[in-house]
C-alpha cells in the first residue's frame, strides 16, 4: 500500500501531451495515464485485518486545503538514469505532507512509511527506456527528455488516495478528498 497524491483525468491528460516523448514502444515504454500520481510514503506488508486502521489514519489529510504543483524539470531514476521521470514541487511543501502523513500513520496504527531510501525525492514516473536499446540512443533519449520545457506545466491537487499495486496498474482502494471550493491556484 501506498498514500498518494491523485492526479484528475485533465491534469493526466495535460502530463501526457507535454512529457511523453513520441517514440515508439521499442525505445520506450509509457506510463499509463491512469496510473500517474505522487507517492507520499509506502507502507509495507499491511495485514488484511489492519487495512481499516490504516485507511482511517489518513482521514485528516482531508483538512489540507487544495493546492497545485509544479513540474520542477525532469529526472533520470535508476541504476542507469532508464527510468524517465518529472520532479514536482514546491519540495518544501511535499517534504512537509509526506512527513505529517507518516506522523498520522505511526500516531494512529503500529505502521511506519517504509524508510529504504534515503530521502524523498517528489517524482512523476513518465517512461522507461528498454533495456535493448543502445547506450548511444539511450543518451540522445535522456537529453530529448531533459530538453523539455516544463516551466508552465502546473498541477490541481485536489485529492489524497491509498493506492496498491495490481499487476501493471494501480488501485485506489480510497480517497481523501480536499474541499474543491478552497482551491485557488
Amino acid at each position: 500500500m501506498f498514500l498518494a497524491i491523485e492526479f484528475g483525468k485533465e491534469d493526466q491528460d495535460i502530463i501526457a501531451k507535454e512529457l511523453y516523448l513520441p517514440l515508439p514502444k521499442k525505445q520506450l515504454l509509457r506510463v499509463k495515464r491512469r496510473n500517474f500520481h505522487l507517492t507520499l510514503g509506502f507502507i509495507k506488508d499491511v495485514k488484511i485485518e489492519d487495512r481499516q486502521q490504516v485507511i482511517g489514519a489518513f482521514e485528516e489529510m482531508k483538512n489540507i486545503e487544495p493546492f497545485a504543483l509544479q513540474i520542477l524539470g525532469t529526472v533520470g531514476f535508476g541504476q542507469y538514469g532508464h527510468i524517465l521521470c518529472a520532479k514536482l514541487g514546491p519540495d518544501e511543501l511535499l517534504q512537509q505532507l509526506s512527513q505529517r502523513a507518516a506522523k498520522l500513520l505511526a500516531e494512529n496504527t503500529d505502521y511506519r512509511f517504509d524508510e529504504s531510501f534515503e530521502s524523498y525525492i517528489p517524482h512523476l514516473k513518465i517512461q522507461t527506456i528498454n533495456r535493448n536499446v543502445s547506450n548511444e540512443d539511450k543518451a540522445k533519449i535522456k537529453d530529448m527528455f531533459a530538453c523539455l520545457d516544463t516551466s508552465l506545466l502546473k498541477i490541481r491537487v485536489k485529492n489524497f488516495a491509498l493506492m496498491q499495486r495490481v499487476g501493471y496498474n494501480f488501485e485506489t482502494l480510497t480517497r481523501y478528498p480536499m474541499s474543491a471550493a478552497n482551491f485557488s491556484e
